[in-house]
């Protein structure tokens, strides 16, 4: 004959059976969520400035690039780089890797846009005052 289980035994094993579990997610959950890049703005950001800021974290991350460059992140997992634009469109992707070799991308595109002013004083060092000489 089988021995007599109690509630209290169920509610027990139940209870085990879920700490165990619970315990398993969280040792696990670097693997399941892999690498994470949050960066300010994730969508296309419009720029009169030609130096710009860019600053994001990231999470369980080896190693992050910024268009195949190395980035470098503080203990916290912030990381900042300021960057010179050309005029236009500006696209950067961030590249990060795990210690299980899992990666996550990510791409910012900044479009820079001179001022007037700006744009006034290229057009006037660009032209010619004085009529080039024969030789």
């Amino acid at each position: 004959m089988l021995p007599h289980h109690s509630r209290i035994t169920k509610y027990l094993f139940a209870a085990f059976v879920l700490i165990v579990l619970v315990y398993a997610y969280f040792e696990a959950r670097n693997i399941l969520y892999g690498p994470q890049i949050v960066l300010e703005s994730t969508e296309a950001i419009t720029v009169h400035d030609e130096l710009i800021e860019i600053r994001g974290t990231v999470k369980n991350v080896v190693e992050i690039t910024l268009t195949g460059r190395p980035l470098f992140i503080d203990d916290t997992g912030l990381f900042t780089e300021r960057l010179l634009l050309v005029e236009g469109l500006n696209r950067f992707i961030f590249e990060a890797r795990d210690k299980f070799d899992n990666t996550d991308r990510k791409v910012l595109q900044v479009i820079y846009q001179p001022t007037e002013d700006i744009q006034r004083n290229f057009r006037e060092t660009d032209t010619i005052q004085e009529p080039l000489e024969d030789n």
